[in-house]
């Protein structure tokens, strides 16, 4: 099968700030009704309220500084429970069962009726940048394209979001993703129209989240915890850095982190970042933040609450054997793309990932270029880091593709790319090549 590479010049952006879920919470005190919370949120923020933890529960209870109600973007369709904003319902905070919610005093869900006036919570989400195709297809090809290329059809959730679609279509149909009729133009999913598509765009407040454990762990379950439900206990590089991240987790007790030192007593990092702050007490192996930013070394047995960190890359084993053609296929359908590794600690992370694989190896994102003598990943990572055994050669006449060994080891070699394995895929900002 020919392929067309397009090299893609790529700018790097770095940012890590905390961030809850993204969202950023608006109280309002003007009393509504549940329709027309929702109408006042899509126009001036992103929507109604949705809640998917019991830690933005706290923190939403928190924001409404002690009034009884607030509706929340909770409703009952006819069948099921939906959030105003469209995702899935996967946590429940119930009082009782009427068709529009509200958080009453105690952080608790009470269903109300939707008619009835109540303050309201609002949220502003993640912005999304909007790249204008215009090469006509049809709905279908248009979301495989936007889907491979960038991260989706646009969806317009808003009168905001509506403006700038409008501006940037200049009176032109487009396809946008959304299949709800009414001021949008509906029309044939055969019919060609230029189309938008969005990336997800990476912004001081959304690349990097923090996540405060109320639950008493030692070091290692604490770790083993953020490592299986986020990315690795939290990383903090200066004590500044600590002080911002505790006032924003109104923290109010030592935490565990992610610093421990090892067998040769050198202090490390749980995610393989470098340590650059200098431990003012090293008599012992794990080490606290306290309230105030400090850090304190701590016995790694006793049981504290904790800080993970989510750094908004998701990993997805797929336990089926696939060409590396077909893994990519796969991955950029269903995720975002196969895996890159970029650092010592994603070699961690996607190692572990490995060790559960069915297959001896499992492919990752790379692939070779005799033509002009190099590796290279195909979601467009920028990186100079390796993890070869041996150096791998150009084999005139053949694609090879990049693998990692699924046990023995985390090293890197070249596979036939028609061979099959188990593969990596993950979630996150797309910026790769085509084929």
């Amino acid at each position: 099968m020919e392929k067309l590479v397009l090299l893609m010049l790529l700018l790097a952006g770095i940012c890590a700030v905390a961030s809850d879920h993204f969202r950023k919470y608006h109280f309002v005190k003007d009393e509504k009704s549940w329709f027309d919370a929702q109408s006042y949120c899509r126009e001036n923020h992103t929507d109604l309220a949705t809640i998917e933890s019991q830690e933005e529960t706290e923190k939403v209870f928190k924001i409404t500084g002690g009034f009884t109600d607030a509706w929340i973007g909770l409703y009952y369709d006819k069948e099921n429970w939906q959030w105003s904003n469209g995702d899935n319902v996967s946590y429940y905070n119930w009082t009782s069962s009427l068709n529009c919610t509200s958080v009453d005093s105690k952080g608790e869900w009470v269903d109300s009726a939707c008619h009835d006036n109540k303050h309201f919570m609002c949220y502003n989400e993640t912005r999304e940048s909007y790249i204008l195709i215009d090469q006509p297809k049809t709905w279908y090809e248009a979301q495989q394209y936007c889907r491979k290329n960038y991260t989706d059809l646009v969806s317009i959730k808003n009168n905001d979001e509506d403006k700038k679609i409008k501006e940037k279509a200049n009176g032109n149909p487009v396809w946008i993703a959304n299949q709800e009729r009414g001021k949008w133009n509906d029309a044939g999913c055969h019919n060609t129209s230029p189309f938008f598509c969005y990336n997800e765009s990476c912004t001081d407040a959304s690349c990097t989240k923090y996540h405060f454990v109320k639950t008493d762990m030692n070091w290692s379950a604490a770790q083993t915890h953020c490592r299986d439900k986020y990315t690795d206990l939290a990383t903090v590089h200066s004590q500044e850095e600590a002080k911002q991240l505790l006032d924003i987790l109104n923290i109010s007790a030592n935490a565990w982190i992610g610093i421990y030192r090892d067998g040769n007593e050198n202090w490390q990092w749980s995610n393989g970042d470098a340590v650059t702050y200098n431990m003012r007490r090293t008599k012992l192996f794990c080490a606290t933040v306290n309230p105030d930013g400090d850090w304190t070394d701590s016995v790694c047995h006793d049981k504290k609450h904790f800080m993970c960190y989510d750094n908004g890359k998701k990993l997805f084993l797929v336990n089926e054997n696939k060409t590396w053609e077909e893994a990519v296929e796969y991955c950029r359908s269903n995720h975002t793309d196969l895996v890159s590794i970029e650092s010592e600690q994603e070699l961690q992370r996607v190692y572990r990932e490995a060790n559960e694989a069915s297959s001896s190896h499992v492919w990752l994102g790379l692939l070779q270029s005799c033509t002009f003598g190099f590796w290279y990943w195909v979601d467009g990572a920028q990186s100079c880091y390796d993890n070869w055994a041996p150096e791998p050669r150009c084999q005139s006449g053949y694609n090879q593709c990049g693998v990692m060994t699924a046990r023995s080891d985390s090293k890197w070699t070249e596979k036939p790319c028609t061979e099959r394995f188990n593969f990596i895929c993950y979630n996150g900002k797309w910026t790769g090549f085509v084929f």
